[in-house]
């Protein structure tokens, strides 16, 4: 076997190195924690030069500069980073910073945010498409598509005989906590693992009253851990209006997961859809 001399080596290790950063489209910001956990997924973590500060998986993405918040951007944030390209979720905004970026001439690629599982699959497509690596973004989706097929915790193999009645409440901000309606994230979470979200007949998010959460009665309650702490732990959560008097008050069933991982429809949508269904069914043979 010929064997390369060090110089060799070096220029050899070198040009590798060069053409990893050859499908690099330039300077990109990600903003959107699930498309941040997609460019990683497909190697392309060297292009970024910032996310957003919902993007902290994997741990890695703390080495990055923040522009702030998912949903309050600005565009001088953005633009002094002098990117080539900002790949955002379309839950992003405010919407006005859109237009300005690209009349600054910086280009935008939009990404869906749809809370379904086929909607991770597009997700995928469109960030590799954006980085000029659809091919990879094709093994990528497979990948994922055969992880979502080993869990039984997606739509038609819902085993539970009682589906549990389950109120997810929004703690973040400091503000009065919110309770998730239809059409939202937690609800779509709540069913895909088998429970019933508590609250019907509204879109989106509503302020928490006693007498709404009494009348709902859940079985578990949802939370973030990052809402949770803010709530002051369990204890906090327990002692919201109207909680102690539900079957899941009284019981002490409250779950947390983190929030990306719960809420983003992302990779590990698969593993925390199985990890939710079986707490579930743990909740409810404890009854």
């Amino acid at each position: 076997m010929r064997q390369l001399s060090f110089p060799s080596l070096l220029i050899g290790l070198l040009t590798m190195a060069g053409q990893a950063f050859a499908d690099c489209p330039g300077r990109v910001v990600s903003i959107g924690g699930d498309i941040t956990e997609i460019v990683y997924a497909l190697e392309q973590e060297h292009c970024l030069v910032a996310t957003d500060t919902t993007s902290v998986y994997p741990a890695k993405t703390d080495e990055l500069p923040k522009v702030g918040y998912l949903r309050a951007l600005s565009v001088e944030g953005i633009a002094s980073l002098k990117p080539d390209l900002v790949i955002a979720s379309d839950n992003a905004g405010p919407a006005t910073i859109w237009p300005q970026l690209q009349t600054a001439g910086i280009p935008v690629v939009r990404v869906t945010a749809q809370t379904s599982l086929s909607a991770v699959e597009q997700k995928i497509e469109q960030v590799a498409a954006a980085f000029g690596i659809s091919q990879r973004g094709e093994q990528l989706a497979n990948s994922f598509r055969k992880r979502l097929q080993s869990t039984d915790a997606v739509p038609g193999r819902n085993t539970m005989p009682d589906s549990p009645q389950v109120l997810f409440i929004l703690g973040h901000g400091g503000g009065t906590p919110m309770v998730a309606g239809e059409d939202t994230s937690a609800a779509t979470i709540i069913q895909l693992a088998g429970g019933r979200n508590a609250f019907s007949g509204f879109s989106g998010y509503k302020p928490m009253t006693a007498e709404a959460v009494v009348q709902a009665n859940p079985d578990i309650i949802v939370v973030t851990s990052q809402g949770q702490k803010q709530l002051g732990g369990v204890t906090g959560v327990l002692n919201l209006p109207g909680i102690k008097l539900t079957e899941a008050g009284k019981n002490r069933r409250v779950l947390d997961y983190d929030a990306l991982l719960l809420l983003g429809f992302g990779l590990r949508t698969p593993s925390v859809l199985a990890q939710i269904k079986a707490d579930f069914q743990e909740s409810a043979e404890g009854e």
